[in-house]
């Protein structure tokens, strides 16, 4: 029965020892989780591709849809629509989006 015991109270003790040893220093605190910064929500993505100026009517081509003066689309509204950009507000904000490329088409009228 000694012989039964001895390994057994070998392994208990070895075990222990593995688990804790009381002369190791604790371990360094872990470091406190900082709360990210508030952000500013994301402004839209808006794409103009398209300006249509034909005598008093003006439309802008953003994100696919057709806008005049005063529309709006992403909580921004229309203020002004020039040839080459557009000019947005939403709340004291203002932003200014211009066409990539520049261009006209002129439309004649031909009699066959």
């Amino acid at each position: 029965m000694y012989k039964l015991c001895l390994p057994l109270l070998l392994a208990l003790l070895l075990a222990g020892i593995a688990q804790a040893d009381p002369m190791r220093p604790d371990p360094p605190p872990a470091p406190p989780v900082q709360a990210a910064p508030a952000t500013q929500p994301a402004e839209p993505a808006l794409l103009l591709t398209s300006i249509y100026i034909l005598g008093n009517q003006r439309q802008a081509q953003i994100n696919g849809q057709w806008l005049e003066e005063g529309s709006t689309l992403s909580q921004y509204r229309v203020v002004r629509i020039d040839t080459d950009r557009v000019e947005l507000v939403r709340g004291n904000r203002s932003r200014t989006l211009n066409l990539s490329a520049q261009g006209s088409i002129t439309i004649t009228h031909r009699e066959d």
